[in-house]
């Protein structure tokens, strides 16, 4: 049997979570987010809601795994410093500008 490599259930340090916090920020901003068909909860960080509620993100645990935003109307540059988002499996951009 195979060994996959899963995001801790723990939550992420408080640095590591601003990372996640500060990569998709900016995946929004470059994008132009404002104009995306969907943008729910994004860029809303409070008690009850967090970057795990934004429209198009699972994650497991606090960790993002996956980013989906399908002909969403994302237009301009994804960012870099991936590493940021470590414990990404998909990622799903298509139909967009």
């Amino acid at each position: 049997s195979s060994v996959c490599a899963k995001a801790p259930l723990t939550a992420p340090s408080k640095d590591a979570n601003d990372d996640q916090y500060a990569f998709l920020t900016e995946l929004y901003e470059n994008t132009s987010g404002e104009m995306w068909a969907n943008n729910s909860n994004w860029l809303v960080r409070n008690d009850n809601i967090t970057l795990c509620d934004w429209y198009g993100i699972t994650c497991a645990g606090k960790w993002v795994e996956k980013i989906e935003l399908v002909k969403n109307g994302l237009g301009g540059p994804l960012p870099n410093n991936w590493e940021r988002v470590p414990y990404i499996d998909a990622l799903d951009f298509s139909g967009n500008k």
